[in-house]
């Protein structure tokens, strides 16, 4: 472990000094963020998620990237060209997987709709073992570094929008606690911050068009390869950012008010449309609540897999990987690379054995949500319940473990200060006024999706770090800042 900590602070001490030596020699027109200071903070936060998920929660999907990135690097030694089919996604049939990745977790799982796909962030992990050793802890500090430029990106394309002085408002991002932990960790966080840094960047920042052609097609890029959820929400907005251009262009709130009327039009007219989106909608529903409720998958071929419950676990045999019926259960079927339903099916001990895919505990912080169950009817009654759940969630009185806590006290401090910046407010222009409306409804169509699909508390603060730096957001570009905390103009 010392040596381990030794070696990654070697690289935090380097990094500092390069991240120092660019800044100075090279970021001379830009405002002072503190950055390489920040990058301490951040890589303090990364060795802090390593230590507590190595020592409580060592079979969280964070080791658990680490784990199967480790064994996808291990296939550069057996076969180089096999490796490069993995990154590059060539290697997708069950049987090279089954060759090389068999005793992965998440590399396969997105096939099966159980959660998102995560095999980007194996990829990459799986390059960063070139330099890190498999040191958890340099794997966390080059996420954190990544989330960094992402926030760099972010404040620098609001720098001329807002009053705050861009070191406070990129050091007021920082603080809050979920994107400051998450985004510390080996997860998607960091990789979605920086994509939707790049993007902000291409759109409100002055920069050369070759500049903002890269930064877009970046951004664009690290969101459909790591949250493509969020793409969407973001080009939903966006979308009413060019309507309020031609429709009451001058009277912004009206603009919005036709946005919501053709839109509701689209979906009346469109009812096949409609209903995919509550089908799909549905599908990922009923996969989250299943990993929220915990349960054994084990595979019956490389097609399908059945779902046992975690209370009927007793009438199974697990040893050596392979899972035996001995009494008659309920369980659920479902098609591997199919969007259906788990389909019920009653199960008799016939002397079958099945591979072993994955044991899930029920989480700590599961919550009751609506089920949808394929009705639309069912998605639009929901939807208060959903975006209440994910922009409040958790309660203090909610099951769950210390790590609640923080984002409870995120709910108080966010919530707080945006209801303080609406007292506050400054009187904003017509431009300004359809950039707030543009974030408010990025944040409200994270927040409605979020809860739709998540009924896990510890999930959900991770899911709607977007809109919360939203919020955050509209709160520094509403509020009339005091004239010392202003930026100084020229």
């Amino acid at each position: 472990m010392e040596n381990s900590i030794l070696y990654a602070l070697v690289w935090v001490v380097v990094l500092f000094v390069g991240l120092r030596f660019w800044r100075l020699r090279f970021g001379q027109n830009e405002p002072n963020l503190g950055f390489e200071y920040a990058f301490l903070v951040k890589s303090a936060v990364g060795f802090l998620f390593i230590y507590l998920y190595a020592h409580f929660y060592p079979s969280s999907d964070a080791f658990a990237y680490l784990k199967d990135s480790r064994i996808l690097h291990g296939v550069f030694y057996k076969s180089p060209v096999d490796y490069f089919k993995f990154l590059t996604g060539w290697n997708q049939s069950p049987e090279i997987i089954q060759q090389y990745l068999q005793d992965t977790k998440l590399w396969s799982r997105g096939d099966s709709n159980l959660i998102n796909d995560s095999q980007n962030v194996i990829r990459i992990n799986s390059l960063l073992f070139f330099i890190s050793c498999g040191n958890a802890y340099i794997h966390a500090i080059f996420m954190g570094l990544i989330s960094l430029f992402g926030m760099r990106h972010l404040v620098l394309a609001f720098q001329q929008r807002v009053q705050l002085k861009s070191s406070l408002f990129f050091w007021g991002m920082l603080a809050l606690p979920n994107l400051l932990f998450w985004s510390a960790g080996i997860l998607k966080e960091p990789f979605l911050i920086l994509g939707l840094g790049l993007i902000a960047r291409a759109l409100l920042g002055e920069l050369s068009t070759k500049r903002k052609t890269i930064f877009l097609i970046s951004g664009i890029l690290l969101l459909v390869f790591f949250k493509p959820y969020v793409l969407i929400c973001l080009l939903f907005a966006l979308f009413f950012r060019n309507w309020s251009r031609l429709v009451y262009r001058h009277i912004p709130i009206f603009s919005l008010g036709t946005f919501l009327l053709f839109c509701a039009g689209l979906v009346l007219l469109f009812p096949n449309l409609r209903q995919k989106f509550t089908d799909d909608l549905t599908v990922k529903q009923i996969d989250s609540i299943h990993v929220g409720e915990g349960g054994l998958y084990a595979m019956k071929d490389s097609n399908q897999f059945y779902f046992f419950y975690n209370a009927h676990l007793n009438r199974l045999r697990v040893k050596d990987s392979v899972v035996e019926l001995l009494e008659p259960t309920d369980a659920k079927q479902k098609w591997i690379y199919r969007k259906n339903d788990f389909k019920p099916i009653h199960l008799e001990p016939k002397g079958e054995k099945w591979i072993l895919y994955v044991v899930e505990d029920s989480s700590v912080s599961l919550i009751p949500i609506q089920r949808i169950n394929h009705s639309f009817s069912n998605l639009v009654t929901s939807a208060p319940q959903a975006i209440a759940n994910a922009l409040l969630r958790p309660f203090l009185w909610d099951n769950g473990g210390a790590m609640k806590y923080p984002s409870a006290l995120e709910v108080v401090g966010v919530l707080g200060f945006l209801i303080f910046a609406i007292i506050k407010r400054r009187k904003l222009n017509v431009e300004e006024q359809k950039l707030i409306f543009t974030l408010i409804l990025f944040s409200i169509s994270i927040l409605v999706l979020v809860g739709w699909t998540t009924p896990v508390a510890g999930a959900i603060v991770r899911y709607r770090i977007p809109a919360y730096m939203a919020i955050f957001v509209i709160s520094i570009f509403i509020i009339s800042i005091p004239e010392k905390w202003k930026q100084q103009t020229t």
